[in-house]
């Protein structure tokens, strides 16, 4: 069966254009109306395809699925943001790539504060 259907697939593939048009003369097919039907067809399940990809999009947006904000108390992002300024935090030095909280990014420094909030780690140790 599969070299059957591999043969078929060849003969189908080796014909050319004028072969197909020529055929389809003799069978009396309007192409042109063919064709305006495949487009239509086409563009239909693209905007099918679209609207799909973008429901999951709402749905995601809806689910907070990229929402990585968190929220922190001014007071306890206050202590946290001084001691990765002072590079120090805990018992140990508090490094990333070689730069001390000084030269963070704002969004750098947030991330870390995060972090350390969810790792349990207290500006106040050591």
């Amino acid at each position: 069966m599969e070299a059957l259907r591999d043969a078929l697939v060849e003969n189908i593939l080796s014909v050319t254009d004028e072969e197909i048009l020529a055929e389809a003369k003799e069978d009396n097919v309007d192409v042109d109306a063919d064709l305006r039907r495949f487009r239509t067809l086409f563009e239909a399940g693209n905007k099918i395809a679209a609207k799909a990809k973008l429901k999951v999009a709402q749905a995601a947006v809806a689910n907070n699925v990229f929402s990585n904000v968190t929220s922190i108390d001014p007071a306890k992002y206050a202590s946290y943001d001084a001691a990765v300024r002072a590079g120090k935090i805990g018992t140990s030095q508090l490094t990333l790539a070689a730069r001390n909280g000084s030269e963070l990014s704002d969004a750098d420094r947030r991330k870390i504060i995060e972090d350390l909030i969810e790792l349990g780690i207290s500006p106040d140790e050591g």
